[in-house]
């Protein structure tokens, strides 16, 4: 984990000029993958210094200009591989509570001290410096964040993505007692920010009602990739109808159902890009279920290259669980990255991408992961290619909204708000 700071020349409304302000973004996310702090970055190139700490490993630099300072790391992980035990094993519910106590105060002492690390690491970086926003990108880093933004006496903003202590499925002891405490961390800081960032209204509503904030603190900025040159003959009718996925491959997110969906399926073809832990198990389940001429995998590009690659095809899916809060708000980067591509939109029955689709016709939502149901959305779109272009050119329309100049400029005015 280390922290990049680049300067960006001078500023455009003072000529001539250094640039005078500073905003600082905290993440425990990379910045290579993460579509978010590249449109963060790019929103205010050349009219702020923009320092982001992010976890990049020390030969992956996130840019050819900065300075990079080690930052610490969260060891909670290691703790829960030592102690794992299953929430439903039965105890007393004396000893039962005394664990869970337990777990969650190791969770805040490995939560404050990495924090505090992370602060130490990065102040001396801004001291000086007119610092106007210091922005938590997540909740991992809220408690720096905020301790930052008072010292430096700049506004507190969070910027919401995901449900950060809903991310996965409660199963353990230690597991219920972090987002026992995540909850409260989240809900102590969401009271003290000066603005919080969600990628659509659907999520203003679930933060704001969960934490009893007002509207007023709330912006809305789609996480969208730069505007790409799209071709006409993408719109012709294919023989065969190309699907496509590009992201980490994980059974928890429904990767195996989705590829027991083409098992007897005709008239399509599907494309997974990417890499992950399970691809193994993925490429077994395509040579066992005999799938190898309609289920394809493809080598990772850069992120910078995801939209131009998925021009190929017609319909982008986004997989996602309801076993999580999480799951159940998911939008995704996928959703404005395969728009820009100019694909149709399979999406699941998430609140928000629900609530997109009625307001942008570029899709369809097939339920949760199940091999059966998607086969059977995938088949109704086999026998309406015509639907399926139609929708491809909405989502053209819709991504002249969604796109990177855009919401750079919705970021500028939230922040000049």
């Amino acid at each position: 984990m280390r922290l990049f700071r680049p300067v960006f020349g001078e500023s455009p409304t003072s000529p001539g000029h250094p640039l005078t302000s500073t905003i600082v973004f905290l993440t425990a996310k990379r910045f290579q993958n993460n579509p978010m702090l590249r449109l963060y970055r790019m929103a205010f190139e050349g009219v702020n210094e923009v320092v982001i700490s992010c976890n990049d490993h020390l030969d992956q630099s996130p840019d050819s200009a900065g300075t990079f300072v080690p930052a610490p790391k969260f060891y909670w992980g290691y703790f829960q591989k030592l102690f794992s035990t299953r929430s439903g094993r039965s105890d007393s519910g004396m000893v039962d509570a005394m664990i869970k106590s337990f777990c969650a105060a190791c969770f805040v002492l490995d939560y404050a001290w990495a924090n505090l690390r992370q602060l130490i690491r990065v102040y001396p970086a801004v001291k000086g410096k007119r610092v106007c926003h210091v922005v938590a990108v997540d909740g991992d880093l809220l408690l720096a964040a905020y301790l930052l933004s008072r010292l430096t006496r700049a506004k507190f903003v969070y910027s919401v993505y995901e449900i950060w202590p809903d991310q996965i499925a409660v199963a353990t002891r230690l597991q219920a007692a972090a987002r026992w405490v995540m909850v409260r961390i989240e809900a102590l800081y969401c009271h003290r920010t000066d603005r919080i960032l969600t990628v659509s209204k659907t999520w203003t509503r679930y933060i704001r009602r969960r934490y009893g904030l007002s509207p007023d603190k709330f912006f809305e900025v789609a996480v969208c990739p730069d505007v790409v040159q799209t071709k006409a003959e993408d719109l012709n009718t294919r023989s065969v109808l190309k699907l496509h996925y590009h992201g980490v491959f994980m059974l928890s997110r429904g990767l195996d159902e989705l590829i027991k969906s083409f098992d007897g399926l005709r008239g399509a073809e599907l494309y997974l890009r990417g890499f992950g832990p399970d691809e193994a198990s993925l490429r077994e389940m395509v040579d066992q279920l005999s799938l190898t001429d309609r289920v394809f995998f493809l080598p990772p590009v850069p992120l910078t290259e995801l939209v131009v690659s998925g021009r190929d095809y017609d319909v982008g899916i986004i997989l996602a669980k309801r076993d999580t809060a999480n799951g159940r708000m998911c939008t995704g980067f996928k959703c404005f990255e395969y728009l820009n591509s100019g694909l149709m939109l399979l999406a699941p029955s998430s609140w928000p991408l629900r609530d997109f689709l009625r307001e942008n016709p570029c899709g369809t939502t097939y339920g949760w992961p199940d091999a059966d149901a998607l086969r059977q959305r995938i088949e109704f779109l086999i026998k309406n290619v015509s639907g399926v272009m139609a929708m491809k050119a909405a989502s053209r329309m819709a991504a002249k909204e969604f796109n990177s100049v855009e919401q750079a400029r919705v970021l500028r005015a939230a922040f000049d708000a």
